[in-house]
């Protein structure tokens, strides 16, 4: 019997799931290495969407010093569907044993996990060093060998808008498809009909890079951050590089003269 890809793909959510990474893994802090490992493995607990590396002791500088039980998410972080960057590296939701990692200077935070799998190994937090995998600098999180970013021109004719009000009108919109996330509109910025207003708001996105947000007033509302955009992307946001990401499921859209049902999708960040 076939099998829904995306539906058994979101069933693996729930699991401990690892995966072999080729490239030589580096962290470092404080222009001292504290991770250094040709035996590296991605690691993505239950419900997070973004992996961690894990790498066995040996290839950990300093001293690593057990902490106990980790911290179980608080109540906001258990009702989230899944758990993307923004939940901190010290709430797990797999068996195992916080750690502390004395090294560079300062201290680190690690995690032991509590599957054979896995033995010997830990996985750091990576917001507590500078990661390279070979020489290629590592932001936001590991990427996901998985994971896989399409844009596509459309030629379709798209209306967005707020309460009446017009917000965006465009026939030469791109399309971007990103794996486990909803299809978004990048749209060009003459195609925003209200006024846009600066936002202090930055996300990264490990794949398509720094993100600068925008918001936009209709009549007298402000939609905050309505727009992203990505002006020095990396590789994989190249094909976007200028226009304007748009949350579409907080405005009406209409393509091609058809009403789009609002998905229902979280307006998070694009930042995973």
């Amino acid at each position: 019997m076939a099998i829904q890809l995306q539906e058994r793909t979101a069933e693996l959510l729930g699991e401990l799931r690892v995966a072999a990474t080729p490239w030589r893994i580096r962290g470092i802090r404080a222009n001292e290495t504290v991770v250094d490992s040709r035996d590296a493995v991605l690691v993505w607990e239950p419900r997070r969407v973004t992996p961690v590396y894990a790498v066995p002791d040996p290839d950990v500088a300093g001293r690593i010093e057990p902490l106990g039980p980790p911290r179980p998410l608080d109540p906001a972080e258990a009702r989230r569907p899944v758990l993307d960057p923004s939940v901190p590296f010290d709430a797990h939701t797999a068996p195992g044993e916080a750690l502390a990692v004395h090294a560079a200077g300062g201290v680190v935070a690690a995690f032991r996990f509590g599957d054979p799998l896995l033995e010997g190994r830990i996985a750091i937090d990576f917001d507590a060093l500078a990661w390279f995998e070979e020489d290629a600098p590592q932001v936001a999180h590991p990427r996901d060998p998985f994971h896989r970013i399409d844009v596509r021109p459309t030629p379709r004719h798209v209306v967005m808008s707020h309460r009446g009000v017009v917000v965006v009108e465009t026939d030469r919109a791109r399309l971007l498809a990103e794996t486990m996330l909803p299809v978004r509109w990048y749209v060009p910025e003459d195609a925003v009909r209200v006024p846009l207003e600066p936002s202090d708001t930055t996300t990264t996105c490990a794949y398509k890079g720094r993100a600068c947000y925008r918001s936009a007033r209709v009549a007298d509302e402000v939609l905050r951050d309505l727009f992203w955009t990505y002006d020095e992307p990396l590789s994989d946001g190249r094909a976007v590089a200028g226009l304007l990401g748009v949350f579409a499921e907080r405005l009406e859209v209409v393509v091609d003269g058809e009403p789009r049902v609002r998905t229902g999708v979280l307006a998070v960040h694009p930042s995973v």
